[in-house]
């Protein structure tokens, strides 16, 4: 199901029977045990991994929130209990209907599957820029790479893990590469303010990467491998296995570069042919998950864990004569889940600890900078159909994170706990109406309610409109406000009002599928924090909340198959026109007021053709980035510039088994380009791929 609740007519439809339903007595005993099972939940939900003793205080404010949201919902429940019994529903997984109720009204993009199916090795930087989904703020292959959507900083989009947010407690940010494609079965970007579904940091937009569950999927082996101009090596191997009751999933990648390019240096008079030096990568890791459910499907738990080891050398600037730095990151994230579907209630419990730990060595004279972090998060997520066309989703978070960086970021711990409700409301197949709120507490300080409301309208089988009209917010992180020297403690939390129109078309005719939509959005953001020189000391940089950014856009997005015997053409076509200026500035003498700002380009697009015949395919990818300032004042920039990928191959398939070769041309036309000022990047490059696929249905137990 697509992020859509559904209701269906036959029982049969159904995962399982709701006994309750087809008795056609009440479910009030059910309702009864999910409250119990959630309170008792919620008094275990938040503990301070730091203190000896109990933080009653927020435990206390966690139930308060939760009676508050339940007992909202429980008068409808009883009140409708004799329409609600006799309704038959399509059991959804927890992650389906939560999107269900967040993505209303926003247009949710996914990676080309053509690209996507040759990128599945690579980190998702390889995968993003292939796409050309949005532009990417890279340092180089192998180092930080972060996202820039509808003119946000990275620390206003975050990295969700099968739910759980991934931003660094002490930077805010996800570096792209150190997610590996290979860990991740569904991508999905959302462009728009989310911070009603997914708490902090959704501002400009969020991306997801889940892994799905593979009950009754049978046997599947898959080996992918690339190798690559300057030293690369990218290797991963999937094996998992699933029957009707159970399954496991186990991931291993190896992935490795020297990056010894050349490049013309434009730092050094005369621009002379330079090798760029130490800037090898390496990382290592692995991902597992196993699942069990009961017979009747009422019940199905989930475990998960992904451990992972980076080491890469930082690559001197063309500004730099020698450089030493390198960073080491090593991860490990688990997590458990327990759903329960009901007849008139679906739940999830979710436990997690996520773990970082950052080793940077920048030269002899200077200790390393040593980065531990750890986070604990749990959650309950519950989702009750009211009636036959209202539906609630309601839950809590509790996070307790600590965290600190050697020399400047002392020992932190910060609890956060929020409660989330939201309303869908479905009046006919045309119309669909979202109400979300949510409402969250950061070191016993409430912060303001935020929440949004959305809705959709099927004109007729071609055309859709979508708007959505939501608050956002981000807390300050770590560095923000505890960094030694310069931290400020008392900053606020940034605030933003989003607002999307989009128009959906979707054709299809016998040999032709159209998918085209049109967006315009415009988001306001106050209280965005900047670091700058403190008065008195121009050494020692300070955050405070300086500006008020708006950004306003517009995104058009074309997706064409034609099919004409043996000859299938897939045509993709993207350009974003992006104004993300600086407004208003707390600073009289700030000179970025009234300007764009940096690194985020105002025009950017991407189109991408391939042509297939029998099992041979031709495909012809092509990236524009504009211009974009390095400085505030715009005294100076970077050049637009062109990326063009030229990829051939085949597939074979052989009863269970596929293989697919390929060889790909990157910066086809050798263009000389920067993505981040002073730092090069490689001109032409040559990749080859393969695949191994194999793939037995499981035809027992179904």
């Amino acid at each position: 199901m697509k992020g859509r609740y559904q209701r269906v007519n036959k029982s049969e439809d159904l995962p399982y029977e709701c006994a309750s339903v087809a008795s056609g007595r009440s479910c009030s005993v059910e309702v009864d045990f999910a409250i119990s099972a959630l309170v008792f939940l919620v008094d275990v939900c938040c503990i301070d991994p730091g203190c000896d003793h109990c933080i009653m205080n927020i435990r206390k404010e966690i139930k308060f929130y939760f009676i508050f949201l339940v007992f909202l919902q429980i008068p409808f429940l009883y009140g409708q209990d004799s329409i609600v019994k006799n309704i038959e529903y399509d059991i959804i997984s927890i992650n389906s209907f939560r999107n269900s109720f967040v993505n209303q009204g926003l247009l949710i993009e996914k990676p080309d599957s053509i690209q996507r199916s040759r990128n599945e090795v690579g980190t998702l930087t390889d995968l993003f820029v292939q796409n050309g989904l949005f532009f990417i703020k890279s340092y180089g292959c192998g180092n930080l790479a972060t996202t820039s959507i509808r003119g946000a900083s990275a620390s206003q989009t975050p990295l969700l893990w099968n739910g759980l947010n991934l931003q660094s407690p002490t930077n805010g940010t996800v570096d792209l590469s150190l997610v590996p494609a290979i860990l991740c079965d569904v991508i999905t970007i959302q462009n728009g303010g989310g911070s009603a579904g997914w708490g902090s940091g959704a501002i400009g937009g969020l991306i997801q990467a889940n892994n799905v569950e593979l009950f009754n999927a049978g046997l599947k082996l898959k080996y992918i491998g690339t190798l690559g101009s300057f030293g690369e090596a990218q290797n991963g191997i999937k094996i998992s296995s699933g029957n009707s009751k159970c399954y496991a999933d186990v991931r291993v990648y190896l992935q490795q570069s020297k990056n010894n390019f050349t490049f013309r240096n434009l730092g050094i008079a005369n621009f002379p042919l330079d090798t760029l030096e130490n800037s090898t990568f390496n990382q290592k890791g692995a991902q597992a998950q196993v699942g069990w459910r009961t017979k009747n499907g009422r019940h199905s738990f989930v475990l998960r864990a992904w451990y992972q080891k980076t080491d890469r050398e930082i690559p001197p600037s063309m500004l730099e004569i020698n450089n030493l730095a390198r960073q080491q990151d090593e991860f490990f994230r688990s997590m458990g889940s327990w759903k329960i579907n009901y007849s008139k209630i679906s739940m999830e419990l979710k436990s997690a600890v996520l773990t970082e730990f950052m080793d940077f060595y920048q030269s002899v004279n200077l200790p390393n900078s040593l980065t531990h972090a750890v986070s604990f998060i749990n959650s309950v997520d519950c989702r009750i159909p009211i009636s036959k066309s209202l539906i609630t989703n309601f839950g809590i978070v509790a996070n307790s994170s600590r965290a600190d960086v050697t020399q400047y970021v002392p020992v932190t711990i910060q609890n956060r706990v929020s409660a989330f409700t939201a309303f869908q409301f479905i009046p006919n197949e045309k119309l669909n109406f979202v109400l979300n709120f949510r409402a969250e507490e950061v070191q016993a300080k409430l912060l303001p309610l935020v929440g949004s409301v959305a809705g959709e309208w099927k004109g007729n089988k071609f055309l859709m409109f979508k708007t959505s009209l939501s608050r956002n917010y981000r807390i300050p992180t770590f560095n923000d406000l505890y960094w030694r020297p310069g931290g400020n403690a008392n900053l606020k939390p940034e605030d933003s009002w989003n607002a999307d129109g989009s128009v959906v078309v979707n054709i299809e005719k016998n040999h032709f599928l159209i998918n085209y939509f049109f967006t315009a959005y415009f988001r306001q953001t106050k209280n965005w924090i900047q670091w700058r020189p403190t008065v008195g000391n121009s050494t020692i940089w300070s955050p405070e909340n300086l500006l008020e950014v708006w950004s306003k856009g517009l995104e058009h997005h074309l997706k064409a198959d034609w099919y004409f015997n043996k000859l299938k053409i897939n045509l993709n076509l993207a350009y974003n026109y992006v104004r993300a200026r600086n407004e208003k500035s707390k600073d009289i003498n700030d000179l970025s007021v009234g300007k764009q700002l940096v690194y985020v380009p105002t025009h950017y697009s991407y189109g991408m053709i391939q042509f297939t015949y029998r099992n041979f395919y031709l495909s012809y990818a092509h990236q524009f980035n504009g211009l974009r300032f390095t400085a505030s004042d715009h005294s100076t920039y970077l050049p637009a510039y062109d990326l063009a990928t030229v990829t051939i191959g085949k597939r074979v398939d052989y009863k269970i088994y596929y293989f697919d070769v390929f060889f790909r041309t990157v910066n086809l036309f050798n263009e000389e380009y920067q993505a981040m000022s002073w730092r090069p990047m490689p001109g032409r490059y040559f990749q080859i791929g393969l695949t191994i696929n194999c793939n037995k249905p499981n035809t027992k137990n179904k």
